[in-house]
């Protein structure tokens, strides 16, 4: 997979769709699960309410052992972890207080607690899959070592392009399009939450 800066000059790398050694580089390589939702400012303000939730885009299931979330948050999914083609899956800061704001959400839907938080005035979360880098030593005797490669990343913020209602107002950040740039704001939506609240002035 190549990896690069996009567009060229940009701060960050990223995987890239393909390598292109000596041109201009490709468009960023999209993961097959992607961070899908955000709940970073509760309007309660109550933090243990925060939660991510993750979508698997892929027409396959996906083996999430060892995985991570990192970023301002901490979490690696347990052993036997995997989340079916087409599935979501939650990481709440608290499973109690998660489940009494959302009390309709199935149980089997949630893999556990994360440590750290969601800063209220913007932050980095970062989704990770192991993977084995086998290399020679001084020695000449192979070293395996565990290495976690971003396949997601959303660094979020406030204001500007991105959704008002979910800066405490109620609202979660809903990305639009799991293929769009999870770093690009209008690839975020508030989430309607108009069913669950009256009206408003």
């Amino acid at each position: 997979v190549g990896f690069g800066r996009y567009p060229d000059g940009a701060p960050a790398f990223r995987r890239l769709s393909q390598p292109t050694i000596g041109s201009a580089n490709a468009r960023p390589l999209p993961g097959d699960v992607v961070i899908n939702e955000l709940y970073y400012h509760p309007v309660t303000e109550d933090d243990d309410e925060e939660f991510v939730e993750i979508y698997n885009r892929s027409a396959a299931t996906v083996n999430l052992e060892g995985w991570r979330l990192s970023g301002g948050i901490s979490f690696t999914f347990p052993a036997g972890s995997s989340l079916a083609a087409g599935g979501y899956a939650v990481v709440a800061r608290s499973l109690t207080n998660f489940f009494q704001a959302q009390p309709t959400v199935n149980p089997a839907l949630v893999l556990g607690e994360f440590s750290g938080g969601l800063a209220n005035g913007g932050d980095v979360v970062r989704l990770t899959k192991p993977d084995d880098l086998v290399s020679t030593n001084a020695q000449g005797n192979l070293e395996t070592n565990i290495i976690h490669i971003a396949v997601d990343e959303v660094t979020y913020g406030t204001g500007g392009r991105w959704g008002n209602w979910a800066d405490g107002g109620g609202s979660s950040l809903e990305r639009i399009d799991p293929r769009g740039d999870g770093n690009l704001a209008p690839n975020w939506a508030d989430s309607d939450e108009t069913a669950r609240s009256g009206w408003t002035t």
